[in-house]
Formats: structure tokens, sequence, C-alpha cells
């Protein structure tokens, strides 16, 4: 694992840091870094269904988990890295 400071500003001038641990893969959608998307990663995105506080599984950046954020990482099952 791995981590990765993020910072944001919004138009008020208010920041929020945060801090995230990833593993690292070659394959879009592989959050738990065993180098495929599978059941798991699809998992990890639901289970953060319609949070605001989770920018790493919001892919689509519209502010909140949804089912496309979801939908895009099911669409990578099965990919994996050679």
């Amino acid at each position: 694992m791995n981590t990765i400071p993020v910072s944001a500003t919004d138009a008020a001038g208010n920041t929020t840091a945060i801090t995230r641990a990833v593993a690292y893969s070659c394959v879009f959608g592989d959050f738990n870094g065993n180098w495929q998307v599978d059941a798991a990663d699809v998992q990890a995105v639901a289970h953060r269904w319609r949070a605001t506080t989770e920018p790493l599984y919001d892919f689509d950046g519209d502010g909140v988990v949804s089912v496309v954020d979801v939908m895009r990482v099911a669409a990578a099952w099965g990919n994996g890295c050679p």
C-alpha cells in the first residue's frame, strides 16, 4: 500500500486535505491490488454508494459515488494485468 495526499479548495477558499492509502495496479478498477478487477473491487465501490467524502471512488467527478461509478468498475470486471 502507498499513501497519496490530496487537497482541494472550493470557491469560498475552504481547503480540505486527506491522505488515502491505495494499492497501485496496472488496471483501472483494481482497488485491492491483486492485479485484476473482480467482485471485491466492485464491492469496494458499491460499499461507498452515495458517499460524498470518497473522491477515490468518484470516477465521474460529480461529488458523489453513484451507480455510474459502480458501473464503470463492473464494466472492467475480468480485466487484469499480464
